[in-house]
């Protein structure tokens, strides 16, 4: 199959820069990438009309099942199975063909990505955590707490951690500071000791695999940082200094969500509250984001979002980056798809429109690189292995 008539953006396809290129898709990979107009039209190819091409996006921080739909069905394990199923297709219908699941009650994420991989549903690539590891000085967690362990000690962190292994995740997540969107969190204090967090490491090293950190409070990202976590999740109150540890790391890189801290609600009291507690975490992020942009750190895409809600729809975290956080559109376009890519293990794989690389990719009317505002709404078609699987 072939697409032609395509704008290439040079950065996320191998240096060619192209207004009217073709790229070839063969056994679910890219054979060709072309800056050439075509002359002889084959009859399996596709028009694109000039829109613009891109790499399949990844989202690093999402939550299939937490954040996708309403508490009506909290305990009841099979009926949120069916809801996540459903959903896990949304994600191909805003260019996400790679996500990784931050966090799931019943481990429902590890089934839905089995789901996916035999072929029974249609979805992204899923990478997921399972359920979280936290202490016992996590808050209570209203009513979820098919979420979460909660456990103290080193060798409790080992045990819970070859646990969530042994059911199929692919990496751990913990919770090493306290939490934002618990309306009794304290994201400012870290509730870990750097013993227990080195245990989960160590037992995801045993694994070959790594641990992915919620850390909004500076001490829990420095803490996480030394003991060789691969991702911080958020890193909102992150100082300067700890900034500079992080530069100097070589395999720890900060995943910030920005979007989780949009306000959606409508009722003026509960509206009000999450304003007073998210847009100074917002500010806060940002400036510190900015700053580690500036300095080049390698940053990866998450949301703390679901594509059902507006952070999606609307395209917010491409938003929130550029606004808040004064990143160019191509930075964060490479945020979204080569960075991320690389940061959790499929670099020289995907995120970029390259000859042997699969051949996940997103069809955008306009051009990103000038406008994101095109990215506030679906693209015109997304592929996954070189197979359509969302056209509007």
């Amino acid at each position: 199959m072939i697409l032609y008539n395509i704008r290439l953006l040079p950065e996320l396809s191998g240096g060619i820069s192209a207004e009217h290129g073709y790229l070839e898709i063969q056994a679910g990979k890219i054979k060709m990438v072309s800056a050439a107009k075509l002359t002889v039209i084959p009859a399996n190819a596709i028009n694109c009309h000039g829109m613009t091409l891109l790499p399949g996006f990844f989202d690093l921080h999402t939550h299939l099942d937490l954040l996708s739909f309403s508490t009506d069905c909290q305990g009841e394990p099979f009926e949120m199975l069916v809801k996540s199923a459903k959903q896990a297709n949304r994600y191909l219908e805003h260019g996400f063909t790679t996500v990784r699941i931050c966090g799931s009650q019943y481990r429902i994420s590890q089934y839905v990505k089995e789901m996916v991989e035999q072929g029974s549903i249609n979805g992204p690539r899923i990478l997921s955590a399972g359920k979280i590891l936290g202490t016992s000085a996590k808050e209570k967690n209203s009513g979820i707490d098919e979420l979460d362990y909660f456990q103290d000690g080193p060798w409790a962190f080992v045990r819970a951690a070859r646990k969530e292994f042994a059911y199929g995740a692919d990496f751990i997540k913990i919770y090493a500071s306290g939490s934002a969107f618990n309306p009794t969190g304290i994201p400012l204090n870290p509730i870990m000791t750097n013993e227990e967090i080195s245990a989960a490491v160590r037992a995801a090293t045993e694994a070959n695999s790594y641990v992915a950190a919620h850390a909004h409070a500076d001490q829990a990202i420095r803490d996480c940082i030394e003991c060789g976590v691969r991702t911080v999740e958020h890193g909102t109150y992150m100082s300067q200094a700890t900034l500079n540890l992080l530069m100097r790391a070589l395999d720890c890189f900060w995943i910030p969500t920005l979007s989780a801290m949009f306000v959606s609600q409508t009722e003026p009291n509960e509206r009000q509250f999450w304003l007073n507690r998210l847009q100074p975490m917002l500010e806060q992020t940002s400036n510190i984001l900015n700053q580690a942009y500036e300095a080049g750190a390698m940053l990866g895409f998450g949301t703390d979002s679901a594509p059902n809600g507006k952070q999606y729809a609307s395209g917010i975290e491409f938003q929130y980056r550029q606004k808040y956080a004064k990143m160019k559109n191509i930075d964060i376009l490479l945020q979204a798809t080569k960075n991320s890519a690389a940061i959790v293990g499929f670099a020289g794989e995907k995120g970029e429109l390259k000859v042997s690389y699969d051949a996940d990719l997103v069809l955008i009317d306009g051009n990103p690189a000038e406008n994101l505002s095109v990215l506030s709404h679906q693209p015109k078609s997304v592929w996954k292995g070189g197979k359509l699987v969302y056209s509007n």
